[in-house]
C-alpha cells in the first residue's frame, strides 16, 4: 500500500473514531447507528464497512488499541527474573506511563469510561491494574494472605477512581503529579497493611 492511502485511511478512521466519540458524549453507544456515524464523520458507509462490520466491532476494535497500549506498559514494567529493582520505582513509572496513554486518549477514555461506554472495557484496566498489582506485591506481604485480597481490590478501586476523576476534570495535572498523588497514596495504604 502507498503512503497516500495509508494517510488517507488513518484520516478516515480517525474521522470515524471523532465522530463515534461526539455521538457517545450525547448517548449510549447501543444507540448510535451507522447512518448517523458517517453522516457526521462526512464519510460514505462503504468506507465505515471497509473497516468495521458495525458498531461493536469498530468500539471493540479501538478498545482493543487502547488495551494494547496498557498492555504493553505492563509488559514494559514486569520485572525479569535475576533483574534487581525497586519496585516502587517501578509502580510509580507505571502509573505515570498509564496516565500519558490516558491523557493521549483522553476523550475517547472519558467516554468508554461513562455511563454511555463500555462497562466492560473499565473491568478489563481493572483486572489488568489487579494482575499487576498481584504480582508486585505477593512477596511483600509475606503471606498475609487473608488482607491481602482486601489490599488489592481497595488500590484497584482507588487507582480506577483517580483516573476517573482526572478524567472528568480534564486532565488539567500532569501525568507526573497524578502519578506522585496515586503512588503516595498506594504506598501509605501498603505500608499501613504490613504489621
Amino acid at each position: 500500500m502507498n503512503t497516500k492511502n495509508d494517510r488517507r485511511i488513518r484520516k478516515s478512521k480517525e474521522s470515524l473514531k471523532n465522530s463515534l466519540i461526539g455521538l457517545m458524549k450525547e448517548k449510549p453507544v447501543n444507540n448510535i447507528t451507522v447512518k448517523e456515524l458517517v453522516s457526521v464523520a462526512d464519510l460514505n458507509r462503504s468506507t465505515f464497512y471497509n473497516y468495521y462490520c458495525d458498531i461493536p466491532d469498530m468500539l471493540e476494535k479501538l478498545e482493543t488499541e487502547l488495551y494494547n497500549e496498557f498492555l504493553y506498559i505492563l509488559e514494559l514494567h514486569i520485572t525479569k527474573e535475576g533483574i534487581n529493582h525497586d519496585l516502587y520505582k517501578e509502580a510509580h513509572e507505571f502509573i505515570e506511563d498509564m496516565c500519558n496513554v490516558i491523557k493521549e486518549n483522553v476523550e475517547f477514555c472519558k467516554c468508554i469510561f461513562s455511563k454511555n461506554g463500555d462497562i466492560s472495557f473499565l473491568f478489563k484496566l481493572e483486572e489488568l491494574v489487579e494482575n499487576h498489582i498481584k504480582d508486585q506485591l505477593k512477596e511483600d506481604f509475606d503471606g498475609k494472605l487473608d488482607h491481602l485480597a482486601y489490599v488489592y481490590s481497595f488500590v484497584k478501586s482507588g487507582y480506577i477512581g483517580i483516573l476517573k476523576s482526572w478524567m472528568k476534570g480534564g486532565c488539567m495535572e500532569s501525568s507526573q503529579e497524578i502519578a506522585n498523588l496515586t503512588y503516595n497514596l498506594v504506598k501509605g495504604v501498603l505500608y499501613s497493611c504490613k504489621i
